[in-house]
């Protein structure tokens, strides 16, 4: 069962977590392209108007999620 799943769409780009269980666990980890749903899962994207993202890379090499000027 999908229980959470959240994150952000920056650049068209998702970047998601979820949080899964079957009767004995739970799982948590990013969401990636290829993954499959079963049988029916159903999400909601809200659009935020006027907030634009987009993530870069620090001069570490760290993804960081800022706002487009």
């Amino acid at each position: 069962e999908l229980v959470s799943i959240e994150g952000v769409i920056a650049n068209g780009v998702p970047h998601l977590h979820a949080v899964v269980s079957d009767n004995d666990m739970a799982y948590a980890g990013h969401l990636e392209e290829g993954c499959r749903v079963l049988y029916l899962c159903e999400i909601v994207i809200a659009d935020l108007k006027g907030v634009k993202l987009e993530r870069i890379r620090s001069d570490k090499n760290i993804l960081k999620l800022v706002e487009k000027k």
